[in-house]
C-alpha cells in the first residue's frame, strides 16, 4: 500500500512539475542566481533583463557540459543569466573581468579551471557583438557557466524571465544602503553573503528595475560611464561627494569635492580588488594617464602586483637617499678631521 502511495505521490509531483513547466514557469537551485521559481513572459529581451535560453548543439562547449554535467543530468537544462551586452555593443576581455563599453561587469573575472581544477579554455575575444548575437552573465558569482566561456549566445532565442519567488536566506544577509539606483532613484539593497563571495548591490524596486553593481563607490550613481576626453575633463564640475568618471581598461578619473581631479588605476590582482595613483590632472595628460595604466597592465600580465612594485621601488629609493646621505655626512666628518689635523700640524 506504501509502495502504491509513493509512486502515486511521485506521478502527481512529476505533473505537477510538467504543468508548471509548460505554463511558462520555471525553477533554478543553480547558484547562478538565487533559488527559486522564474516566470516566462513576452516581450523581447533587452539589457539588463533576466534571460533564459539552450545553449546550442554547434557550441564546443555543448559537449563539454554534457561531459561535466554543466547542464545537468540530462545536459539540457536551459540557462538563466542577465541580458548584459547586445548588438553593438563594445566588449573587452580584460584581466579584471569583462568590460562592456568600458564598463567594468560585476563578477565577471574569468577563472581558468572549474571547481573541480579542470580547464576552462574562453570562447569569448575583445570585439563588438554582432547582429542578432549578445553577451549573457550571472551577477549573482563569479563561478558561474556564462558568455566568459561559451562566447556569445543567439539573441533570438533568449526569453525573458522574472522571479516570481526567490530564496537563498541561509547565506544571505540583506540591508538597505544609502546610495541610490542610477537607474530608478530607489534606494540600494546590499546583500551580503557568508559564503566568503563578494558582496552586491541590488535596486529595491527589483524586479521591476534590474540595476545590480559591485560596490557602490565605483559604480552607482556617482560613476558616470564613457571614454573620456580632455574636454569633456576640462568641463567637469565637482560634486558635494567625491565621484569617478570611467574612461576604460581600468582607468579612472576622481573628482574630488575640492576641484582636485587625480587619475586612478583600478584593477585585479589574485582575485582582490586594488586601485593605484597615476597622477592629478592637468599635470599628467589623459595621454599619459593611458600609457601608465597600459604599463601596469603590462606588469600584470607578468604577475606582479602594480602597488607592490611601486612601494618596493619607492623603498629601495629611500635606501639609496638615506646611503647618499650617510656617505655625505661622513665625507664631510673626514674632510672636518683632516683639517683639524692640519691645523694642529701647523701649530705644533
Amino acid at each position: 500500500m506504501k509502495k502504491i502511495l509513493l509512486i502515486c505521490f511521485c506521478c502527481h509531483l512529476i505533473a505537477i512539475i510538467y504543468a508548471i513547466h509548460f505554463a511558462g514557469y520555471r525553477l533554478n537551485f543553480t547558484d547562478s542566481m538565487p533559488h527559486g521559481i522564474y516566470q516566462i513572459i513576452p516581450g523581447k529581451p533587452v539589457k539588463g533583463d533576466l534571460v533564459t535560453f539552450s545553449l546550442r548543439e554547434d557550441n564546443p562547449y555543448f559537449k563539454i557540459s554534457l561531459d561535466r554535467k554543466y547542464l545537468g543530468q540530462s545536459g539540457t537544462r536551459p540557462l538563466l543569466k542577465t541580458l548584459a551586452g547586445t548588438e553593438g555593443d563594445k566588449v573587452e576581455v580584460t584581466l579584471e573581468g569583462i568590460n562592456i563599453n568600458g564598463f567594468l561587469l560585476s563578477s565577471s573575472l574569468l577563472k581558468n579551471h572549474d571547481k573541480h581544477g579542470r580547464n576552462l579554455p574562453s570562447l569569448l575575444s575583445s570585439n563588438l557583438i554582432p547582429q542578432g548575437k549578445a553577451l549573457v552573465i550571472s551577477p549573482h558569482t563569479e563561478g558561474s557557466f556564462d558568455s566568459r566561456y561559451f562566447g556569445l549566445v543567439g539573441a533570438k532565442e533568449m526569453q525573458r524571465v522574472i522571479p516570481i519567488l526567490t530564496f537563498n536566506l541561509e547565506d544571505s544577509t540583506i540591508t538597505e544602503s544609502k546610495d541610490t539606483c542610477p537607474k530608478c532613484g530607489s534606494h540600494l539593497t546590499q546583500l551580503s553573503r557568508s559564503n566568503g563571495c563578494k558582496s552586491m548591490w541590488l535596486c529595491s524596486s527589483y524586479p521591476t528595475c534590474h540595476y545590480w553593481t559591485s560596490p557602490p563607490e565605483e559604480y552607482s550613481a556617482n560613476s558616470i560611464e564613457g571614454n573620456l576626453t580632455t574636454h569633456k575633463i576640462e568641463e567637469t564640475k565637482p560634486k558635494q561627494k567625491l565621484y569617478r568618471i570611467t574612461d576604460s581598461n581600468g582607468l579612472c578619473l576622481e573628482v574630488r569635492p575640492t576641484g582636485s581631479k587625480l587619475w586612478r588605476f583600478r584593477y585585479r590582482f589574485k582575485g582582490k580588488e586594488k586601485m593605484i595613483s597615476l597622477g592629478s590632472f592637468p599635470t599628467t595628460s589623459l595621454n599619459d594617464a593611458r600609457n601608465k595604466r597600459d604599463e601596469h597592465r603590462k606588469t600584470l600580465e607578468k604577475e606582479i602586483d602594480p602597488s607592490r612594485q611601486r612601494q618596493e621601488q619607492r623603498s629601495s629609493i629611500k635606501e639609496a637617499q638615506e646611503q647618499s646621505h650617510l656617505v655625505g655626512k661622513i665625507d664631510y666628518l673626514i674632510r672636518q678631521l683632516r683639517k683639524s689635523k692640519k691645523a694642529l700640524t701647523i701649530t705644533s
